[in-house]
This record gives C-alpha cells, structure tokens and sequence, in this order.
C-alpha cells in the first residue's frame, strides 16, 4: 500500500476506497456497513507495515468495525491474526497466554461464522502455530489456499511453518518464490526470501531484494543488508548496519535484538544494560542473575502453559541455571510436540540449543537411548538442508557447526573438531559461556579454535569501538563507556 503521511491521509484514501455506499459489499457478497468496512481496511493497512504501534492500532481498528458489524468475520479473523504477531518477539511484547487465547477464540468465531472465508482458515491455521499444533495449522494455511491460491501471506506461513517444523527446506524455498511473486511489495515475505537467498548462497540475488527493500522499508533494508555484510566473520559491519536502522526508528524491536546480540558477541555485555528489555537469558546467566531469568520465565510459562515458547524459554533459564534435570521434561515435551524434528537453522519452539540440552539431560541421566534419539535426528535434519543446498555460515546458524558439534557428542570428534573449526573461520558464534557446553570448550583439543574465535571477537569488537568511540555517527542511539573504548585509547 502507499506510505500515507499523516492518520488523514489514510482516512481520506480508505474513504475513496469505501466510497458512498450505504452498504459494502465485499467479493464473497458479505454485507457491511460502510463505516466498518472502513476500519476493516484502515486494520489491513495497518497490520501490512508491521511495528508495534501500527499492528496495536490495526487491532483497534477491527474492534472498530467490530463494534459496528458484530458478526464481521472477517475482522474477527483479522483481530485474531494481529493478536499472535503482537505477541511475536520482533513485533510486540504481548502475553504468549493472551496472545493465544484470544486468537482462538477470534479465529475460531470467524471459522464458526464463516466456515467458506480463506481468512477464517488462515486466522485458525496462525493460532494454533502459534500454540504449537503444527499438523493442525498445516491443515488449517492449506485449506485456506484451497480457497484462494493466491493468498500470499498464507503461502508465506505455510513455507515458514513447513521450513521450521517440518524441515521440507526446498518445498518451504518454492512456496516463498511463490508467495514474493504474488505480493513483491510485502516486506515480511521479502525479508524470509533474502534470509533463503543468503543460505543458499545466492548473494547477488540477495542483494538484488535488498536493495529493493530501501523504498519500501528502510528499516527493514539495513537490517536484511546486515545479514549480508556480516557474513565471514564481518560482525562489526552487520552492527553498523543495524545502527543505520535504529537511526530510522529507535525502537525498531528487530533491530534493536539484533543489535544486542551483535554487542554480545563481540564480548560487549556491558554495554547492553540501556537496552534493557532486549536482554537476554544468556546475559543474566553471564552477569550471575541466572535465577532471575529462571524466576522470569517460570512465571511466564505458568502464566501461559499452552505456549510452546514460554515452555522453551523456561527450559532453556532452567539449562543455563545448571538445571538439566528440571529442563529435561519440558524438552521432552517439546520433542514429542515437533514430532521429533530439531530446527537446525531458524527458530522454531525446538531448535539447535535445546536438542544439545536435551541430549546431555538425558546423558547425564543414563538415558542412552534418548540420547542417541536427538543425535539421530540431528543427522535427519543435517541431510535434509544439505539437500536443499543452505551451507553457507551465518552468525548464529551453521549447518556446519551443527553436524560437528553432533559428531563430537557422537564420540567421533576427529571427524566433527575440523567441521566446528570451519564454522568459526566462516563467522560462526561460539557459545564459551554455556554451563551445558564446558565439557566442549574445556576440551584441549578444542582451544585453538576458541583462540581462533577469541581472535575473530577482538578484531570485530576493536573495528566496532573505533568508529563509535571516535565522533559517533550513532550517539543519538548508543554511546560506548569511556571503560569500554579505553580498549582503543
């Protein structure tokens, strides 16, 4: 949609889309007042730019026409899709337990009222992703484009869902290529494209997106050229870039994150406290408030225990505590829940870090078999991204460093040692400070690759303090302590 200016410029383009009807009536022949198709459409204008703010004001313009049409069920649907984006890290910071209930319980009105509505589908298909019924939300996107094939943000969930959950990595990459031709204008879909692209090492196609991006969204153009910029290892160049978009808007939740996890891994904890809600479990654990993070996150979980994420979290405050043994029946659960498929490269409810959790929860408690059940399904996944061709090495993702560290768990590290080390060369983040990792990293044959990452840490986090602590292009954002730039004096 156009970038209206100002809240008149939007009512007065709605206005001309509603026209002077006393009655709409939208292509599947559902009659609305006027006046409430107008804050139906005011909503999906809003909900397309994706922040906080407008995603807050997009639910509150489907209340709206809500109020005025109680049986709109299409607004209810759309009410029910923008409660589980608020919820979403990057978006909002409402409740897991709220999130998911009221977008069940929307969804599930609009579905009851209009069984017929792509939407109806799309809203039940995204709540109970959200809650983790991944079968039934596959279900759900699918029948929704059923009903219309073109419906690009389903097409888009449903390659999110099917990448993350699922690992049908080049089934998930077509659905995307789809979904960016129906709609090349939705920023969502263009950023999960670029991400493919980077992974696949399609860097000149990547970057093709990317600088299409900068029209469309310049937030979004600087966070996605930060994943380029920072691969091999380029860490401060991936900061700057994120810097170039909390420029834009401060409080840009993505990059905010993204920013405090680059600080993190240049060894630059210090400096994250200004950024306080962006904090991370593994940063209380560093600072020793590990309890505080566990107390946090139980309160949480108990809060909303339908939520597959507030479950995780829980978890992993639990691991990073030194209490596999609590951790240990969540993860199980969430292994049973994900059909036993581990997310190696992109977030999902269990990824990488909790089948390493799990693994030495169950190892240290005699459970071989368990534990070898993780190893086994490591080795499925590493196959099947490998397959779909995504080698390339980013910061936090690294088929590489996946099948090396499982190699190594497996008792074979003469073969998964060389495969960690080229993921660290390659830009890989090495997690020194996990309690569940020591073993690893006290390992002797393992110390000249922390000395390899020691290397790459101080060379970035040196590159990064010399631009920001000489005439900051970036003190309206962050301003380094005179402690943290004497490093450079």
């Amino acid at each position: 949609p156009p970038h209206f200016q100002a809240e008149d410029g939007i009512r007065d383009a709605l206005v001309g889309l509603v026209g002077s009807e006393m009655c709409i009536r939208d292509s599947r022949q559902t009659a609305v007042a006027p006046e409430a198709y107008e804050e139906y459409l005011r909503g999906l204008y809003l909900m397309a730019i994706r922040s906080r703010k407008t995603l807050e004001e997009a639910s509150a313009a489907f209340e709206r026409a809500l109020a005025i049409e109680p049986a709109y069920a299409e607004a209810m649907a759309q009410l029910a899709m923008t409660y589980g984006l608020l919820s979403e890290r990057n978006y909002g910071n409402l409740n897991d337990a709220d999130s998911i209930a009221f977008g069940k319980q929307w969804s599930a009105r609009a579905l009851d009222l209009a069984p017929h509505l792509a939407e109806s589908h799309a809203a039940v298909g995204h709540a109970t992703w959200r809650a983790g019924e991944i079968l039934e939300a596959e279900q759900q996107f699918q029948r929704a484009l059923d009903i219309n094939p073109n419906y690009a943000m389903v097409i888009h969930w449903l390659s999110m869902l099917k990448r993350r959950n699922l690992g049908k990595h080049e089934e998930a990459f077509a659905l995307t290529q789809r979904a960016r031709r129906l709609d090349p204008i939705a920023v969502p879909i263009i950023n999960i494209y670029i991400q493919m692209l980077i992974g696949r090492g399609k860097f000149e196609q990547a970057q093709g997106e990317i600088m299409r991006l900068e029209s469309l969204s310049p937030t979004a153009h600087h966070r996605m050229r930060a994943q380029l910029v920072s691969l091999n290892g380029q860490w401060a160049e991936g900061t700057f870039a994120y810097l170039d978009a909390l420029k834009i808007d401060g409080n840009q939740r993505s990059a905010q994150r993204s920013f405090v996890r680059q600080l993190f891994r240049m060894d630059l904890d210090q400096e994250t406290d200004a950024f306080g809600s962006s904090i991370s479990m593994i940063y209380l654990y560093r600072v020793g408030r590990g309890q505080e993070a566990v107390d946090t996150t139980e309160a949480a979980y108990r809060a909303a225990p339908d939520s597959v994420y507030a479950q995780q979290a829980f978890a992993r405050a639990l691991a990073l505590n030194g209490e596999l043994q609590r951790a240990r029946p969540l993860l199980d659960d969430l292994f049973e829940k994900s059909s036993g498929h581990i997310a190696l490269l992109s977030p999902h409810f269990f990824s990488l870090r909790d089948a390493l959790i799990l693994f030495h929860a169950r190892a240290a408690a005699g459970d071989e078999n368990g534990a070898e059940e993780v190893l086994e399904a490591m080795d499925a996944e590493i196959t099947r991204v490998r397959s779909a061709g995504i080698t390339v090495t980013r910061e936090a993702r690294s088929v590489d460093y996946s099948e090396g560290i499982r190699h190594y768990l497996g008792g074979e590290p003469e073969v998964g040692l060389p495969l960690i080390e080229r993921a660290i060369r390659d830009g890989y983040t090495l997690d020194v400070h996990i309690p569940y990792l020591q073993s690893l990293m006290h390992d002797p044959r393992v110390q000249p690759i922390r000395l390899l990452f020691e290397e790459i840490q101080t060379r970035e986090r040196r590159k990064l303090l010399e631009r920001v602590c000489n005439d900051n292009p970036y003190r309206d954002i962050w301003q380094p302590a005179e402690a943290t730039c004497a490093e450079i004096r």
